[in-house]
């Protein structure tokens, strides 16, 4: 889990409930080459409630770690033979130890071990002899780059070098010759020239003359003009580099140029030397799909709406539909891209006195008070795949920074937080499977979604139908 993200806690809690066993926890925005047999193993033998997954590898950012000659973590300040170790995110938990960091809200992983120390509960250290990086710094981000594409590299030429490397490199893509890797949907002009290692995303477009490699990572969808030269450098995504444009160890982010050595960087301002790569249209395209699926959908089931709206008519006094306000990011891409409020359409579940209707609940039960949101759906205020639209009372416990990065994503009918959820699910696991659909999501992702969805609302209905019968078999009892 990335750390800009969520923080340990958020991550324990949303485990607790289906983890019974011993946990690994891995963070994901590091770079990690670990024996997961060996330090479990070594787990097992300590025999402590937790481990954590050290490295010799020093920065002076890190608090040091020192373990005694059984291998146990020692309070900070001991001196041990064994040194300072560095503490890589990466732990081995069972459950008491989970449990204790769940009860006491533990905001920061590198202080893991120390309150785990005071509640004099066991901790072992074991120390990992792969590769690990950090990727705290632009340089260190650099250096990673350029040990993964070394070590894909060094599988394909069977070369033994004393660099650092990984033992199970992937890269995407199809290899087009030893260590040069390609995505798919390419245009490549035959006279570009490649030296290995290097690796060239999906959908892009590579001009005459050009020189990539070695050591170059081209993201996806970026165009590199006729006559550059892109040599140990990183190109983000969407990026277009002008022609005869020389980039050498350098990380370019669409109009940003950075020195990875040093974090300077420069913004250049000419879009013919650096641009960013904008596609409204394909997004333009995608909403245009969008509206007609929800059209038909909405055509097709207008018999079954007609039938409902004239039941709700009649046992709710005449008011069919009822706007609620959500907060979150419209659909249309014509439209504003911030956070706002929608209105937000469903079927009427209550009198005009606010108490809720027998055939208004069973609505709400199944879920179907939610089909008029296809109107919402085609006019752009919603997609059919998002994070939730949030009420006014959820939008205003919304003060975490992580928080933010579920507006990346508009909201939707569906989602993580609807097919990976219970109907009465807190609201932080809500935000925490919004802000990670926010940072994965994909059109891929989207459609298995959309095809979990149907499984999902079977699941939560069933759910809400048991607990309303549970109720009204238990307020008998309660009058009696």
């Amino acid at each position: 889990v990335q750390r800009d993200v969520y923080n340990l806690t958020d991550v324990l809690r949303g485990a607790a409930s289906r983890v019974h066993e011993t946990l690994l926890i891995m963070p994901a925005d590091t770079v990690l080459d670990l024996d997961i047999e060996a330090a479990l193993a070594a787990h097992r033998a300590n025999g402590g409630a937790a481990t954590l997954i050290l490295h010799a590898q020093h920065s002076a950012n890190s608090l040091p770690i020192r373990l005694s000659s059984f291998n146990r973590v020692q309070p900070v300040g001991t001196s041990s033979a064994q040194g300072d170790l560095q503490f890589t995110g990466a732990c081995i938990l069972e459950p008491q130890a989970l449990e204790y960091l769940i009860q006491h809200g533990i905001p920061d992983d590198t202080m893991l071990f120390t309150a785990l120390l005071a509640a004099e509960i066991p901790v072992f250290g074991y120390v990992s002899e792969g590769y690990w990086n950090p990727l705290n710094s632009l340089q260190a981000y650099h250096a990673a780059q350029r040990v993964f594409l070394y070590s894909a590299y060094q599988q394909v030429t069977a070369e033994d070098c004393e660099q650092p490397r990984v033992r199970y490199p992937s890269i995407e893509g199809q290899q087009i010759a030893p260590g040069v890797w390609v995505g798919r949907n390419h245009a490549i002009h035959p006279n570009a020239r490649f030296a290995a290692p290097l690796c060239i995303g999906d959908g892009c477009l590579i001009g005459d003359d050009v020189e990539l490699g070695p050591y170059a990572v081209i993201g996806p969808n970026s165009v590199v003009d006729d006559g550059a030269t892109v040599q140990h450098s990183v190109v983000s995504s969407r990026t277009y580099v002008g022609r005869l444009v020389n980039l050498a160890d350098r990380i370019v982010e669409r109009t940003t140029i950075i020195n990875p050595q040093t974090t300077q960087h420069i913004e250049v301002v000419d879009p013919f030397l650096l641009s960013n790569i904008v596609r409204e249209h394909s997004r333009g395209l995608e909403r245009v799909l969008t509206a007609l699926v929800a059209g038909l959908l909405l055509l097709l089931a207008s018999p079954l709406l007609v039938l409902i709206a004239l039941l709700v008519a009649l046992t709710s006094g005449g008011r069919i539909f009822r706007r609620e306000q959500r907060v979150g990011r419209r659909a249309n891409p014509s439209k504003i891209a911030e956070t706002s409020t929608l209105d937000v359409w469903y079927f009427n579940t209550q009198r005009s006195d606010g108490s809720r209707t027998l055939f208004g609940t069973w609505l709400t039960c199944w879920g179907i008070d939610h089909l008029p949101s296809l109107w919402n759906v085609f006019v752009g205020d919603l997609n059919f795949v998002g994070v939730k639209p949030l009420t006014l009372d959820e939008a205003a416990h919304l003060r975490e920074s992580w928080h933010e990065k579920r507006n990346d994503a508009a909201a939707g009918l569906t989602g993580l937080w609807f097919t990976q959820s219970e109907p009465e699910t807190d609201l932080d696991a809500v935000l925490v499977a919004d802000v990670y659909y926010a940072a994965t999501r994909s059109r891929r992702g989207d459609l298995r979604i959309l095809l979990q969805t149907p499984r999902a609302w079977l699941r939560r209905s069933r759910l809400l139908a048991s607990k309303r019968m549970r109720s009204s078999r238990s307020l008998p009892r309660q009058m009696a």
